[in-house]
């Protein structure tokens, strides 16, 4: 009797974490698009973003990047449970555009976010820039 009480406790506690455990993301509500509607900025380099929570892309904010002077577009990817960044880059050559990726690992706060770019594989700022410091701004 005792071994089966003992049985089903631990299959009530194996399936209530593995319910509540899988799903949990230290950093949710502490990224950009968490803060609501704000356009953040980057000064070196020129850059911004804008978050609008009624966008249907609201959780993969889009913004300008300027590099050399050339505007380029950008849009940020947060991947679940992380404090990565993937940056995509569109830009438009001689006769036809092509994407450019880099990423970074971040550091959030509500009125500040910065990313720090990993070197290996930096296809959009090729080691002119180590980190991004986007401050935010109310609308």
């Amino acid at each position: 009797m005792k071994i089966n009480r003992f049985i089903i406790v631990l299959l009530t506690i194996s399936l209530s974490l593995a319910i509540t455990g899988c799903n949990y993301d230290k950093y949710d509500g502490k990224r950009p698009f968490d803060y609501g509607e704000a356009k953040w900025v980057c000064s070196d380099p020129n850059a911004w973003f804008y978050v609008h929570p009624d966008a249907e892309d609201y959780h993969t904010p889009t913004g300008e990047l300027t590099l050399d002077d050339k505007v380029i577009d950008f849009k940020l990817t947060f991947p679940p449970e992380t404090d990565l960044v993937t940056i995509t880059a569109e830009t438009n050559g001689n006769s036809k555009g092509f994407t450019l990726t880099t990423s970074g690992k971040c550091t959030f706060s509500p009125n500040e976010f910065t990313i720090t770019i990993d070197k290996q594989g930096d296809e959009i700022f090729e080691g002119k820039c180590d980190r991004l410091v986007f401050v935010k701004e109310n609308t």
